[in-house]
């Protein structure tokens, strides 16, 4: 009996603090602010990736017995961290919090021009500085996708109402993408359809591709999102 009073009690009680909820008037909302958007820090990430085989079969071969190149074993590791800072010294240009600069930085390309690695102009119009930049995601109006549009309405024989695009826009971050490892065996495999016996060379390999270092550093730049 205690505890049926208890719940009782209880239930009596909540449609009191429903009542002591206020609704906000819109002259209250306009008071609160938020930012818009969210901002995603990536750094120090070890992405790591094996694939068994990859095959490629021409099913009659060249006197009706299939037979198969194979790419195997082939593996790759990854590395991804965040770019804070650039330095421009001794062709690594750049500071990462996470780990050291793993990737390599040509100072200038074969003819001997500089590579410009700033992501950012200043009033003079040209890219002279680094910003560090995370990630982001942001709706509202998609400049490039209305630029497009806008250009398309001159010659589309019925104009949209409006040529302002709304969508999502994911902001790219300053990140060095390092591969440091990839490498696969290349085979040959051949087995007749119908006795199932061996070619001779079945299992012969062409030997083992290995590529090495590769970079790749993400400066700038924007990925937008619209239905259409």
């Amino acid at each position: 009996m205690k505890k049926f009073a208890l719940v009782l009690s209880l239930i009596m009680l909540l449609p009191l603090n429903a009542l002591a909820l206020q609704t906000l008037s819109e002259d209250d909302m306009g008071g609160i602010t938020g930012q818009a958007g969210v901002s995603i820090a990536i750094d120090d990430v070890k992405l790591y990736q094996n694939i068994g085989y990859l095959s490629y079969t021409d099913d009659d071969g060249v006197d009706g017995t299939a037979g198969t190149v194979s790419v195997s074993n082939l593996y790759m590791m990854v590395h991804v961290n965040a770019l804070t800072e650039a330095t421009g010294v001794d062709g690594t240009p750049f500071v990462s919090p996470g780990r050291d600069i793993q990737g390599t930085y040509a100072v200038t390309d074969p003819t001997g021009v500089a590579f410009n690695y700033k992501n950012t102009a200043t009033p003079a119009g040209a890219d002279t500085i680094f910003i560090a930049k995370a990630l982001t995601i942001d709706v509202g109006t998609m400049p490039v996708l209305t630029a497009g549009l806008t250009n398309n309405a001159q010659y589309m024989t019925t104009a949209p109402d409006s040529t302002n695009v709304a969508g999502v826009r994911i902001g790219l971050p300053t990140v060095e993408i390092f591969q440091s490892a990839l490498s696969f065996d290349v085979t040959v495999d051949s087995v007749d359809a119908v006795t199932g016996v061996a070619a001779y060379n079945s299992g012969a390999s062409y030997g083992r591709i290995s590529i090495g270092n590769m970079t790749m550093a993400v400066l700038d730049g924007a990925i937008e999102i619209a239905p259409h």
